[in-house]
């Protein structure tokens, strides 16, 4: 497990992050991390947590992030992502958590891309949840959006 959350990191995130194979969770939110999010991270193939969000980071999520089946939570709202395959979302098998801002990742403005999140959830027993500015895909009933809001899910 590592935890550089709230740390006041800044630079990138190195593309050597792959050497650390038995990494289980890789949580660095709340930095000031910038630049694209490797693809190399993609190769952390035992990783079932990933939180990224709240940095500066852009560019395209990386398509090779379906290989990370053992994921089941993943955090990439608060950044500057100008998208992602769907495809590649859908193989996350093991998903129970995916908290994306609308505002700042462009991966669920088509049509086609909310039919593939409602197959996620729908294939995972998960609850798609939109209030404009997030989406969150979750197991529970109730999602708590950031203290001032909760969404009750069908």
């Amino acid at each position: 497990r590592l935890d550089l959350s709230h740390n006041n990191l800044s630079g990138t995130i190195p593309s050597t992050i792959h050497n650390l194979k038995n990494l289980v969770e890789f949580n660095v939110c709340c930095n000031s991390l910038e630049g694209d999010i490797p693809s190399e991270i993609c190769e952390l193939k035992l990783l079932e947590v990933l939180n990224l969000g709240y940095n500066k980071l852009q560019g395209k999520i990386p398509h090779e992030i379906g290989n990370l089946t053992r994921l089941k939570e993943l955090v990439l709202c608060g950044n500057m992502l100008s998208g992602a395959s769907m495809d590649a979302i859908a193989c996350l098998v093991a998903l129970e958590y995916l908290y994306l801002g609308v505002d700042n990742v462009g991966l669920f403005l088509t049509e086609m891309d909310r039919d593939i999140v409602s197959q996620v959830a729908n294939g995972s027993m998960l609850s798609a949840i939109n209030n404009n500015n997030y989406i969150m895909i979750k197991k529970s009933k109730t999602v708590q959006m950031r203290e001032e809001h909760s969404i009750e899910s069908n």
